[in-house]
């Protein structure tokens, strides 16, 4: 019993009871367990004959709530301490014990249940400081978890303004260069210089180097919005709305509400990213025609709400993961102490609503 496995050991004294109980012609037999705190002492395992069964389960449901070694109920019933050490660990109760000398002959019995009874314990309180360490591991990776995501997020927003200044000042400028030169042939063109077929090709190419250079803003007011730092955000937003309605088949509109003047940075610019990707899930895979874009404060919070009447979130598969363009939302909630709620039917479309606690100093 002693080098016993813990997980086995309950069954085991369970057993050994019983064939004790029998051998003695005990009416029943317990033994019970000091608690932790040690101001109780609980049956931990019992056998009983079936006139002694009821007596036996109040011990087991109530057990002692007392710091003292059970008393016996009667003259024929015998408590023996399981001590280690000078601990009381608990006690080993018989009814119906046969003969005064009972303690000498079970000791060796009792010194392995009072060992039992130590490995228990120790094996809890093993358990609860690993329970305990595991709590602090998780809280630690947690926090380091944050503040990588925080890192990489703030590394990706310094990224993409690198890329849309490269984008307006160079590729900007070239496109510039290009389409004065395609103006002023066009002029030679005009003036009969060219031939019918040159000058229509002429055209075409002004219109392409048209086309190109208001890709060339879109990618860069995508990747870094300046109006976002000039404007505020309603102002993004609504820029976005349209820009959204030039370039997709999707209708979409911005509702303005009651909006605070000043906004932290990082809560103005995690609200835009947020529509931003929700209008793009709208044109990628929404099947919507409309989309509303709304921003007002709502209570104690700043609500943002992007609802269309498409299909896209609704005829997802439950059972799939949720997409890198909605994680990525979730984290940026996160960094901001906001949340993301969305809600998607095949009738009424998507909504998703994101929900960031106002400062005081939002207010002025």
């Amino acid at each position: 019993m002693v080098e016993a496995p813990l997980a086995g050991l309950d069954l085991l004294v369970a057993s050994l009871l019983a064939d004790l109980g029998r051998l003695l012609g005990a009416a029943c037999t317990t033994i019970y367990e000091r608690a932790d705190d040690r101001r109780a002492f609980r049956a931990w395992q019992s056998w009983a004959t079936a006139g002694c069964e009821r007596r036996l389960e109040l011990e087991l449901n109530e057990g002692f709530e007392s710091s003292r070694v059970p008393a016996p109920p009667g003259p024929s019933h015998r408590v023996i301490p399981l001590r280690v050490g000078g601990a009381t660990l608990g006690a080993h109760g018989i009814d119906g014990a046969p003969h005064e000398s009972l303690a000498q002959a079970l000791h060796p019995l009792h010194n392995a249940l009072a060992v039992a009874l130590l490995r228990r314990r120790n094996d809890r309180e093993q358990a609860r400081r690993h329970g305990e360490f595991d709590e602090v591991e998780r809280t630690r990776n947690e926090v380091a978890l944050t503040a990588l995501t925080h890192r990489l997020i703030r590394a990706q927003e310094e990224e993409r303004a690198r890329l849309a200044r490269e984008i307006h000042d160079d590729l900007g400028q070239r496109l510039a260069a290009l389409k004065l030169e395609i103006d002023l042939l066009g002029r030679d063109a005009a003036d009969g210089t060219l031939g019918d077929a040159l000058r229509s090709r002429v055209q075409a190419l002004g219109k392409s180097a048209h086309g190109v250079a208001a890709v060339a803003r879109g990618l860069s007011h995508a990747l870094h919005p300046v109006m976002l730092q000039q404007l505020g955000l309603p102002d993004a937003l609504e820029a976005l709305c349209l820009r959204t309605t030039m370039l997709s088949e999707v209708d979409a509109s911005f509702e303005p509400g009651d909006v605070p003047g000043k906004l932290e940075p990082e809560v103005a610019l995690c609200l835009y990213r947020v529509a931003q990707e929700a209008l793009g899930n709208v044109t990628r895979h929404g099947h919507a025609r409309t989309a509303a874009v709304s921003l007002a404060r709502v209570g104690d919070e700043l609500v943002l709400s992007v609802r269309d009447d498409g299909v896209g979130m609704a005829a997802r598969d439950p059972a799939d993961p949720p997409g890198l363009g909605l994680l990525g939302m979730q984290e940026r909630m996160h960094l901001v102490r906001g949340r993301l709620e969305v809600t998607a039917s095949l009738r009424a479309g998507t909504c998703i609503t994101a929900r960031v606690p106002l400062l005081e100093s939002s207010d002025s």
